[in-house]
């Protein structure tokens, strides 16, 4: 078959001879390792100098304490569950029962707290909120807010 000897044919070194694609070989390839290195050091010392982890848990204290305030004013807040900044609520109809809340609910959530501003992730009845290590008080906040919102829009759902 003509086409299985092509590279037989057509010498494969000569078709990519280093010039044959230039913008794969006109870049110094030690410079991309040396200076890709260097980012990769600078990101680490970056890390090392915020201490995202201590925000994390501070901030994640903070939220989870006002998931928990919003869940002793509204019954549809089952369970509030998480570490750091990674917290969850979940929505049910009747909190000894657990049985969840209609899909359509967490819906209504999700585009409420979508509308005041913030994007939290609605997964069957559960509000999961995994905000970047680095927010600060004023965006708890902010998400809390947009919770309350959420959480009377489903009210009405």
């Amino acid at each position: 078959m003509k086409d299985s000897n092509f590279l037989k044919e057509n010498n494969a070194r000569h078709m990519w001879h280093p010039m044959a694609h230039p913008a794969d070989s006109m870049a110094n390839p030690p410079a991309i390792i040396t200076g890709g290195a260097a980012a990769a050091v600078a990101a680490v010392e970056e890390i090392i100098r915020i201490k995202p982890w201590e925000n994390a848990a501070a901030m994640g204290a903070k939220l989870k304490a006002g998931l928990h305030a919003l869940a002793d004013h509204h019954e549809i807040i089952g369970d509030v569950r998480g570490e750091g900044l990674m917290c969850a609520i979940e929505f049910v109809t009747d909190r000894k029962t657990k049985a969840p809340a209609a899909s359509a609910a967490g819906l209504a959530f999700q585009k409420a707290a979508y509308d005041d501003g913030v994007m939290i992730r609605v997964s069957g009845n559960n509000a999961i909120f995994s905000p970047p290590l680095v927010i600060d008080a004023s965006h708890v906040e902010k998400i809390l807010l947009a919770t309350e919102t959420g959480l009377k829009a489903m009210v009405s759902a």
